[in-house]
């Protein structure tokens, strides 16, 4: 057997070695990545696939990367991106064997015409909404996936493979200065940014415990306390789910859901971890849910997990802002009660954990400034002697200097000059979609103020804003200059007298016009007023709500019977005319309470003894 005999075999054998190495190193990279917590899904393992793709021939790759996403599928959640993982491998699988090599342009044609489309596909099958956050989810991924792709390109197209496994001479591939630019623009955004995640997830990820911490303890406290004052036999007969100490507790949760700032859920719980009871109300929260078996739960501190609510998660990984909740649990008297909130209550604690690690991107630009400065040196010195001498071109042409470049040899550098003005057009595109950007968000953010504050058919405030409103007024009147003089704040309760009749006889279209006329008449009437003393809110159905800052109580009759003359006024509705009253309850703080709740309790009382008289009536 001759020397070139035994060369060929030796290749042969070393280039299945390296097919074998990187087979192994797809495997681990995806298992480790599997362990780590990051906010967003990163993955290393199709570096390895691409190469092994480049490295052995058409049959042999497509059966090995198949063996490495079977091991894939058994070790990882099977959804929407780990689908499309599966199809970008075949693709570029597909691509190469078709002689079409560059990895980096594969990956970015998957990206548009099979990634995009199949992930937007995801969003409106699970009625996710694009927003800043899911474009920034989609973000990473595609940047991800250049990466990965700018990577194994490099490998199989730059990194020479002479020495270790001899390729035929149509593999081979001359640097050029276009491409190397091209992937050190690429390198310079894509590293940054996922090291800037990265760095974001960690930094933000202890606040975020602790001041998550902090609220569900505020929280227990709150029902710790207020239990501590029941009795032996009401502990005995909540431990035993008794419906009315359950109702009991649940009163005493809901004061605390109305009157805190934190989006938060109570569910008692039995020790068999199912949900009995809950408050408020949540789709995915329904009796007999067991929270840890039917949910995804990890402890981060003894007693407080991250939570994903039971719901599809069969297209894409689970949103880390939208459906995670930190749980707290907590026993009282042999009686579990779980508190929830959505981690989006934390969302600007997230993202100003992102804006803290822009501080990274400035010695990553440095090192980036000295790694190019390198490259300068070495590759670029004929650049750099172009860009010497046509500093100061102007002049140099007004003063008749005669100029003289050196050969480059260097195709792309004829092309230099023309592409600074591009360069500084795209900059100010980027500048001028920046800012257009920052508007939409703003009116977005305006937006879901006013979705999540005003009533959609009448543009009045809403019960939750109202609740808010009013309890803010009773905290701040003993101290506030603005109520020097006054005697009180009234809650008037406004309920509409014959509206009923109006839905079933004319229809809800009917009665939906009546209640925007009805509440158009009340602005109206509280116009007069100082928008400090007096506002109108509807708080479902046909029932309304006033805030009247008073001096005496006959400016509380006043007001309320000129109400009540105005609304039992004929109104012309369409074709028809109509006529509807109403009964007005009032509640006084702080003859009647210190609490809104109290005094809304009382009004509304009051409203239904005024609509025993006969309707059209006050009662205070």
């Amino acid at each position: 057997m001759n020397s070139l005999t035994l060369t060929k075999k030796y290749n042969i054998y070393l280039k299945y070695f390296l097919i074998f190495l990187f087979s192994i190193l797809a495997i681990i990279s995806e298992l480790l990545l599997q362990n780590i917590n990051f906010a967003f899904p990163i993955t290393l393992s199709s570096i390895s696939l691409f190469i092994i793709i480049g490295l052995a021939n058409g049959k042999s790759s497509f059966f090995i990367i198949l063996l490495i996403n079977i091991i894939f599928f058994f070790t990882n959640d099977f959804n929407t991106l780990s689908t499309i993982e599966f199809l970008q491998v075949y693709f570029m699988w597909f691509l190469y064997q078709k002689n079409k090599k560059n990895i980096l342009m594969n990956a970015l044609l998957f990206i548009l015409i099979i990634s995009l489309p199949l992930m937007l596909i995801n969003l409106y099958f699970t009625n996710s909404s694009l927003d800043i956050n899911t474009v920034f989810f989609f973000l990473i991924i595609f940047l991800n996936k250049i990466f990965n792709a700018l990577v194994a390109d490099l490998f199989l197209q730059y990194i020479s493979l002479r020495k270790i496994v001899p390729l035929p001479t149509k593999h081979e591939k001359k640097l050029t200065l276009s491409n190397l630019l091209t992937y050190t623009l690429i390198a310079s955004v894509i590293i940054p940014v996922i090291v800037f995640v990265i760095i974001a997830v960690i930094n933000t990820e202890k606040e975020v415990n602790l001041k998550v911490t902090e609220d569900l303890h505020l929280a227990s406290d709150y029902v710790n306390d207020k239990i501590e004052n029941w009795t032996i036999e009401e502990k005995s007969n909540l431990k035993l789910n008794n419906p009315i100490h359950v109702s009991k507790l649940l009163d005493i949760l809901n004061v605390y859901v109305s009157t805190s700032d934190s989006t938060i859920s109570f569910y008692l719980v039995d020790f068999n971890n199912k949900i009995i009871s809950n408050l408020p109300n949540n789709d995915y929260s329904s009796l007999g849910l067991n929270w840890i078996k039917d949910g995804s739960i990890d402890e981060f501190s003894p007693g407080f997990y991250t939570w994903w609510s039971p719901i599809d998660t069969s297209y894409l990984i689970k949103n880390y802002s939208k459906d995670c909740n930190y749980v707290y649990v907590t026993s009282i008297d042999n009686s579990k009660i779980l508190i929830s909130i959505p981690s989006s209550q934390y969302t600007s604690t997230i993202i100003s954990g992102y804006l803290e690690s822009l501080k990274i991107l400035i010695p990553l630009a440095l090192i980036l400034f000295l790694v190019i400065s390198l490259l300068k040196n070495i590759i670029l010195k004929s650049i750099s002697k172009v860009i010497i001498l046509s500093s100061g071109l102007p002049e140099k042409l007004k003063s008749k200097e005669t100029i003289v470049f050196e050969n480059s040899n260097i195709l792309e550098i004829d092309s230099l000059i023309y592409n600074f003005q591009s360069m500084v057009d795209n900059l100010s595109n980027m500048i001028l979609e920046a800012e257009i950007t920052n508007k939409k968000l703003e009116e977005s953010r305006k937006l879901l103020f006013k979705q999540a504050n005003y009533d959609y058919l009448t543009e009045l405030p809403n019960r939750q804003y109202f609740i808010e409103h009013a309890q803010n007024t009773i905290n701040e009147f003993s101290n506030n200059n603005l109520y020097n003089g006054k005697n009180g704040i009234a809650i008037l309760f406004l309920d509409l007298d014959k509206f009923k009749i109006v839905n079933d006889t004319l229809g809800h279209s009917a009665g939906d016009k009546l209640l925007q006329i009805i509440a158009k008449k009340m602005k109206e009437i509280l116009n007069p007023y100082d928008s400090n003393s007096a506002c109108v809110a509807r708080l479902g159905g046909d029932e309304f709500v006033i805030q009247l800052i008073y001096n005496d109580k006959y400016e509380i009759e006043e007001l309320s019977t000129k109400i009540i003359e105005t609304i039992k006024q004929p109104i012309n509705l369409d074709s028809s005319t109509i006529t509807v009253g109403v009964s007005i309850g009032v509640g006084l703080y702080p003859e009647d309470g210190n609490d809104i709740e109290s005094i809304f309790i009382k009004s509304d009382t009051s409203m239904y003894k005024a609509k025993a008289s006969g309707g059209n009536e006050v009662y205070i």
